[in-house]
């Protein structure tokens, strides 16, 4: 929960510096296979980031508990992906930020998540 609470520190204040290194992906192939071993804390991670969304009291939003995940599993040598899309909704943009793992979501995994248009990465 600290980790959330920094991120959501930094983003309410416009602090990026510290979190910009999250915004950093590698290339993955798709359907590689998840060793075995980090299998449980990918699980982990997804349980305790909806936890987070449930009970923190500043309500992260879904770019939050995606950069905190990020974090958290980079320190344990898993490296995953930040995806942030915008989509038209009901005349309305709206915007959601999800985690992945070799393909595999990690958090953010929403209905209809194809209809967001993914940002190209920044280099």
């Amino acid at each position: 929960m600290i980790e959330s609470a920094k991120n959501e520190f930094y983003l309410k204040t416009k602090r990026y510096k510290p979190i910009k290194h999250l915004h950093e992906n590698q290339e993955v192939a798709l359907n590689v296979v998840i060793p075995e071993e980090e299998l449980p804390t990918l699980r982990q991670m997804s349980k305790a980031m909806k936890l987070l969304e449930k009970f923190a009291p500043w309500k992260p939003m879904c770019y939050n508990r995606a950069l905190t995940a990020k974090n958290i599993l980079a320190k344990k040598g898993i490296q995953t992906n930040l995806h942030i899309g915008f989509r038209k909704k009901d005349g309305e943009f709206d915007g959601h930020a999800w985690l992945t793992y070799k393909g595999k979501f990690v958090t953010g995994l929403l209905p209809g998540i194809k209809s967001f248009k993914e940002l190209e990465p920044i280099t």
